[in-house]
């Protein structure tokens, strides 16, 4: 609780500024506990009698009669088959009446007293199904369909099937008085995560790793050439440098049309181990062709980068001339290089991953003049096609994710011709040279770990100027990873005294909406529990970075690239405050909380989408058929009245940024999601300015869930089977700690909220799916430490064995306190 108390503390000295919304012609209040029309049956179910009169047609009596059918005709009343009494034809002729019930449809939820209190007090709740409510059984991912679903599996605690238990089915005979679905923006935003998802590994098997292949073995064979060729002893142990650093991925990318074969003669995919055979066999052939004193380095470096299990530097391909840096032991953290993300969903992103990561990790640092020399011959021996087939697609992930945040080949070409424009052979390499190399694009983001001296050895600058290299494809400047970046300080850096060693994602929405009084308790009060100096403490309090973060965002075009504009889109999902004309709801303090968690769940969908390329800050260290069966359907029920959360500029923002995304895939699904978030801002906005709907609305929006489940079906060269990826539970790693802990972010089965509404259509209770934001530390007593880093399928592992306390004690904070909440 002291966690909590020191939250409103820190929220009572923090200032609220209201920004402006959109217009909202009439504001809804609270509906009495008692006018709700459906929070009955939400609670107990539904199970009404029925008394229907039928008449077989002639034409059903026919069909009857071809079927051998007389005396044993039976009756399907839309649920189940009376076994126990048939009907002749005669009697159908002449017509009968039975009595039946509507299905029992009954949640199995249990709510707790003072959930049902919140509702009475609040008007509305967040609570987490029951493991026997039928909103835990019907499927593991909240934008599936249940039928599609039902195989039973280890992954099924996963994801409920809650979108799928408030939508439940098509038919109208179905539409029960808890079918309100309360569209989330947490819906919208999972929808737009999994379209992107799915359209960028489509993108990588298909596209990007054909390229990256080709540029590495065209490199390789190229830089054996002038290997061969060459006559200076100095540059010629450059080029057998340069050939073991292209064998690396080399080795890792097997053919495209390998894969596909086994695929084919299989119909299973390679798994990891059968992978790594492949590769550990095709890399004896490739790093024969090496000189002989690096052939050996080159093994033991795949070997790592394989294993993806340990940090080291002593073998690392990189020290081949020798300790990278005199003042800082510099290490290569091999764990990055384990495939994550969507990229174990099949052996050519398995591979491709590690490849990228190759590319990403192996740094030309320019503290050893070898490595500098190395470098730019790398970068002017790319030539022609080749290059030009490189800056295509750099470009492209440029636009997705962002600027490099590392000297590119691009910097490296230019100072080329700035400086010799002369044969290779006469370039020397000295101070001056590696200073002005240093000057080309300094680093903002450290991604290396390193170990100084003793405590406090460096500044944060000198730590970048230390650390400072060149890589083929540089890791990605991204907001958030230079937030983690400012924000945090290793033991090794003076500022440590002022800065935590590690972080709470929550300092992104606490830092980039500083009037979020939530966020930034929330912030504070982390910190407090995770031991922070007074002198932290008032760093944060303070807000002495802030002058950093308005000169840093001035310099930046957030709209340049999709991962800005998506973080940006982020920061709307919180409605302003106090507005006279929101919804009850959305002006209670604690529905801000609930948008916070909003987020942070997205963003925790963004980071593992775009897990590959950006940089990662470190602080250092169907059924049967009868023919004798006829149906009987019940009578239509009335269309439930569902509710769109009234957030018009988040859609909007969204609309925007599922267009500029579109503008890159080309995709019929992106289109058909377009019209999806058109036709719901058009039934938000007429539902924020009092408008009475219709049926036929509230009928849409009641199968709104259709439409949006159609767009997610994966599209796949070859892979994991469906079932399994459809699962939604996932795990990221945002950053590093001092010690080399990763922070995870993960989200699991989604929570729910209810919510009271009171317009023209009524009085009723709306039910709809919210992200479960949880985060952790992997020195969580929870989660076992482990060597490397946890994957979806390990972190899935993990859930069986976690009491149910545990998976509370994950909770991230928004959550906590929602649950909390009395």
């Amino acid at each position: 609780m002291h966690l909590f108390i020191l939250l409103i503390a820190m929220i009572m000295v923090l200032s609220l500024v209201i920004t402006p919304a959109h217009t909202i012609a009439q504001s809804m209040t609270k509906p009495s506990f008692e006018s709700l029309e459906n929070w009955d049956a939400i609670k107990n179910g539904y199970n009404k009698e029925r008394s229907t009169k039928f008449t077989a047609t002639p034409e059903q009596i026919k069909e009857l009669k071809n079927w051998g059918c007389d005396k044993n005709v039976k009756i399907f009343d839309g649920y189940n088959v009376s076994e126990e009494k048939t009907y002749s034809l005669t009697q159908l002729q002449n017509g009968i009446t039975f009595t039946s019930r509507y299905q029992w449809q009954w949640f199995g939820q249990t709510f707790l007293p003072h959930q049902e209190n919140l509702l009475r007090t609040r008007g509305w709740f967040v609570f987490e199904p029951d493991e026997n409510s039928t909103l835990t059984n019907a499927s593991m991912d909240y934008t599936q369909p249940a039928d599609t679903l039902s195989e039973s599996n280890k992954y099924e605690t996963e994801r409920n099937g809650v979108m799928a238990s408030i939508w439940w089915e098509k038919e109208e005979y179905k539409r029960y008085p808890y079918n309100t679905l309360f569209l989330t923006t947490d819906t919208l935003m999972h929808t737009y995560y999994k379209l992107f998802s799915n359209h960028l590994q489509e993108w990588e098997e298909s596209n990007a790793r054909e390229v990256i292949a080709s540029l590495v073995a065209s490199q390789f064979e190229e830089t054996k050439k002038l290997y061969n060729a060459e006559k200076s002893p100095t540059t010629k142990k450059i080029y057998g440098f340069l050939m073991a650093y292209w064998a690396l991925p080399h080795s890792v990318l097997i053919p495209q049309k390998t894969l596909l074969d086994y695929y084919t003669d299989t119909w299973e995919d390679m798994t990891a181990d059968e992978i790594t055979k492949e590769i550990t066999n095709r890399s004896k052939k490739i790093i024969a062709q090496l000189p002989q004193d690096i052939q050996e380095r080159a093994q033991m470096a795949l070997k790592n980068m394989l294993d993806g299990s340990i940090s080291d530097w002593s073998q690392d391909l990189m020290e081949y001339f020798g300790p990278i840096n005199d003042d800082v032991a510099i290490f290569q953290d091999y764990t990055q290089f384990v495939p994550r993300s969507h990229y174990t969903r099949s052996s050519l992103l398995r591979t491709y991953f590690i490849a990228m990561k190759s590319l990403m990790r192996h740094k030309f640092y320019y503290s050893r003049p070898e490595l500098a020399h190395a470098a730019l011959l790398l970068a002017h021996n790319l030539q022609g096609s080749q290059w030009q087939s490189f800056q295509d697609f750099h470009k492209a992930i440029t636009y997705l994710i962002g600027d490099d945040d590392d000297t590119t080949i691009a910097d490296l070409k230019w100072f080329w011709e700035k400086q010799w424009r002369k044969n290779p052979s006469t370039i020397s390499i000295d101070q001056n040279i590696i200073t002005e190399l240093s000057k080309l694009r300094p680093q903002k983001i450290i991604s290396t770990s390193y170990l100084a001296p003793w405590m406090q050895t460096v500044t944060e600058k000198e730590a970048k100027q230390q650390t400072d290299w060149f890589v083929v494809f540089g890791e990605k400047f991204t907001l958030d990873s230079w937030l983690f970046d400012l924000m945090t300080a290793g033991e090794a850096e003076k500022e440590s005294e002022y800065k935590m060693p590690k972080q709470t994602a929550m300092i992104i929405p606490a830092i980039l909406d500083p009037n979020d009084v939530f966020a930034r308790g929330a912030v504070g009060a982390w910190m407090k529990k995770n031991n922070a100096t007074p002198q932290q403490l008032s760093y944060w309090i303070t807000a002495w970075y802030q002058a950093d973060v308005d000169a840093m965002t001035k310099t930046l075009d957030l709209n340049k690239n999709i991962y800005s504009q998506w973080l940006q889109t982020l920061t709307f999902a919180k409605t302003p405050r106090k507005n006279s004309n929101q919804p009850y709801f959305q002006n209670d303090f604690w529905y801000k909380v609930k948008e916070l968690n909003t987020m942070m769940g997205s963003y925790a969908e963004l980071k593992h989408a775009t897990l590959l390329y950006v940089k990662q800050a470190y602080a250092e260290v169907g059924g049967w058929w009868n023919s004798c069966v006829i149906d009987i359907l019940p009578p239509s029920l009335p269309v439930p009245k569902g509710y769109i959360e009234p957030n018009v500029v988040l859609m909007e923002k969204l609309l925007l940024l599922i267009q500029n995304t579109n503008a890159f895939f080309k995709s019929d699904r992106f289109f058909e999601f377009e019209k999806v978030m058109n036709d719901v801002i058009s039934l938000t906005k007429k539902q924020v300015a009092g408008i009475q709907r219709t049926d036929q609305e509230f009928e849409s929006l009641r199968l709104m869930y259709d439409r949006l489940s159609l767009l997610l079906s994966k599209q796949k060269l070859i892979g994991q089977p469906l079932l399994k990826e459809r699962r939604t539970s996932i795990i990221a790693d945002i950053f590093n700690s001092e010690n080399d802990w990763p922070l995870y972010v993960w989200l699991g089965k989604p929570m729910i909220i209810a919510v009271a509404i009171n317009d023209q259509n009524g009085s009723r209770v709306v039910l709809g799916p919210i992200y479960r934001y949880q985060e952790f530390y992997d020195n969580n007593p929870h989660i076992k430490p482990k060597a490397g880093r946890l994957t979806d399928d390990e972190r899935q592992e993990k859930i069986p064995t976690l009491t149910k306390a545990q998976h509370r004690d994950l909770l991230g904070v928004p959550l906590k306190a929602l649950i909390n909440l009395r």
